[in-house]
């Protein structure tokens, strides 16, 4: 029972997978009927050999040349060059098939493993931001691009080889029965110890694989993280002890490789031995059955060419098994990321997000709480009504909860409990597109991508022509700057647009909110990261930006949210304050000591 439990789980994991290996069956047909044509050329192979063994190379009137007709009434030299047309023939033959073979599952390969790829990218787009904190890009990367081809091995090594060899097995196998039937019987003798073989490394095998792909990924997820990070690896001086980690980390990749190695290798050994004991035992008995009269000499070839056959197809099926227990370790990392359960679901065929009016909607918080790790709630029974078109300052220490908040409207995550309405429609309710098509974000940190400045700013509605793009640069203040750019707005960027200044990236990053015309807007602190001059700037720009809509503006400073038509004070996850900005100053509470304290740090004080 315990060893039929894993097969059990390898099933289950297999079916997870196995559409993707189904839509190719017509190919999957086409290559199982090449593989039977394969398999003939296989048994016909070695039959010119005999030919040549057995009549042009005995004496002519041996009882052996009596049997083959019209080719024993030929001359010795012509029966040489008849076996060899016939070889080149088998072999030319054999090869056009093997490359037809070869050509046709490359191409359906190919199409199933990225149609699995593409399913694991769109459903990493789909998870929760709270799946993505916890999984670096390195490891999501290494998944979609490395892990993805379990489905391609998978084919190779649950179809296509086993097809393949138990056509040649039982095809050959029957001609050798033809041969010799006790012969024949010698072969699989020692099949016991290939099964005990195939059960004693089957389980190691998969689980260092599995160490493989781990090493593997923590190798690349501290690379892509290093790499994206150089400025501050290289102000710190962080490039030894980075290459340090690197270092240590390529030794675990190394270390887990040597030990699949090990027991790959063991199980290839006593594989080997054990189908070298029985060819030895066959050509043993074999040479004996000559000796006896019972067998010709080419009829012996012929049966040794077989085994040859017979010994490459069953190690090629125990190297599909073992291969199989490699790939089990990269199929559970795919099944991993498609069964996330933190995925953000909606209900099928939800309608999409009903506005009543082209302005910004209402927006309600009901008995709202979050927490990213059990029993340390982040946000905590939030009651909260922003009326259409209001603009609402949320304000609070560092770690209160206020991103979480406003991650809840985009359904970055949902709430562990209660429930966020747009015009009185739960979130879940409706269409995750039809809700995010209505929102724009401008965050703390703009996120610029390698492409034109003209591509970033229409990114949010690639549909926008190049007068538009202009007008929401002119009204974010971005246009002086764009074009003094050596192409304007045909300039490409960088990665994250490092030779942009903060202020210049966070202008285009508001240009792309005006451009997607959306009437809900979240301003997530957009001007904590630059000076005095370039805050006056953005918030000149963000205050036509927040114009007809409903805005949710997250702020450590005063200045920011003076446009604010009410203010919410986030505290430890509780919403403790909220009002107008001059009642929440009257009243002397928590607001209004965030207030002094700012206008304290504008005097060379200290802010929060």
């Amino acid at each position: 029972m315990n060893g039929a439990q894993p097969e059990a789980g390898l099933l289950r994991k297999i079916r997870c997978v196995l559409p993707y290996i189904l839509a190719e069956r017509r190919a999957l047909f086409l290559i199982l009927l090449g593989s039977a044509g394969a398999s003939a050329m296989t048994i016909a192979a070695p039959w010119p050999l005999k030919v040549l063994v057995d009549v042009a190379l005995v004496d002519p009137v041996s009882e052996s040349q009596a049997n083959w007709g019209w080719i024993s009434d030929l001359d010795a030299p012509l029966t040489v060059l008849l076996c060899g047309a016939g070889t080149i023939a088998i072999v030319m033959l054999s090869t056009l098939l093997g490359n037809a073979l070869s050509w046709l599952w490359t191409a359906a390969g190919h199409r199933m493993l990225y149609a699995l790829a593409g399913d694991m990218f769109s459903h990493a787009q789909r998870m929760s931001l709270l799946d993505h904190v916890r999984k670096s890009a390195g490891d999501l990367l290494s998944r979609i691009n490395g892990d993805s081809w379990c489905v391609y091995s998978l084919s190779v090594h649950l179809l296509v080889s086993p097809a393949q060899q138990f056509l040649t097995i039982i095809g050959v196998g029957l001609a050798a029965i033809a041969i010799s039937p006790r012969l024949t019987l010698l072969i699989f003798v020692l099949a016991p110890a290939i099964v005990l073989s195939v059960k004693y490394f089957g389980n190691p095998i998969r689980e260092r694989a599995r160490g493989i792909r781990e090493a593997e990924a923590a190798l690349v997820g501290f690379s892509q993280q290093t790499l994206s990070n150089i400025p501050l690896v290289q102000v710190f001086g962080l490039a030894r002890r980075n290459a340090r980690v690197y270092d240590r980390l390529g030794d675990r990749l190394v270390s887990a490789s040597q030990s699949h190695v090990i027991a790959n290798d063991g199980y290839k050994l006593v594989n080997g031995l054990a189908l070298s004991g029985g060819s030895a035992l066959v050509l043993y008995f074999g040479m004996l059955e000559v000796l006896d009269e019972n067998l010709t000499v080419g009829s012996l070839l012929v049966f040794m060419a077989y085994v040859q056959s017979l010994t490459g197809a069953v190690n090629a099926l125990l190297s599909s098994y073992g291969g199989l227990k490699t790939i089990e370790a990269s199929l559970d990392r795919v099944i991993e990321l498609i069964n996330s359960e933190t995925i953000i679901r909606e209900v099928p065929g939800a309608p999409a997000l009903q506005l009543h009016s082209a302005k910004g909607p209402g927006i309600e918080f009901d008995g709202v709480s979050f927490e990213y790790e059990t029993g340390r709630p982040t946000l905590r029974d939030i009651d909260l009504n922003i009326e259409a078109c209001e603009t609402l300052a949320i304000v609070g220490p560092t770690g209160a909860g206020k991103s979480t908040l406003a991650g809840l409207i985009p359904r970055f995550f949902d709430p562990d409990s209660g429930s966020v309405r747009i015009e009185g429609q739960p979130l879940p309710h409706v269409s995750l597109e039809s809700v995010r098509s209505r929102i724009s974000i401008v965050l703390q940190e703009p996120f610029l991508l390698p492409l034109t400045i003209a591509e970033n700013i229409a990114f949010g509605r690639p549909t926008a022509s190049l007068d538009e793009v202009m007008a929401a640069a002119k009204a974010a203040n971005a246009d002086e700057f764009i074009k003094k750019l050596p192409d304007g707005y045909q300039t490409t960027l960088g990665e994250r647009g490092v030779e942009l200044s903060g202020g210049q990236r966070q202008r285009i990053s508001i240009a792309r909110a005006l451009t997607r015309d959306a009437p809900i807007l979240i301003l997530d602190e957009p001007t904590s990261a630059v000076d005095p001059d370039t805050e006056a700037t953005i918030l000149e720009a963000t205050e036509r930006l927040m114009v007809g809509r409903t805005t949710l503006i997250i702020a450590h400073r005063m200045s920011t949210i003076q446009s604010a038509d009410r203010v919410g004070f986030l505290e430890a996850g509780r919403l403790v304050e909220l009002g107008t900005p001059s009642d929440l100053v009257a009243r002397k509470g928590r607001f209004a000591d965030f207030s002094r304290f700012q206008t304290v740090g504008d005097k060379g004080g200290e802010s929060i």
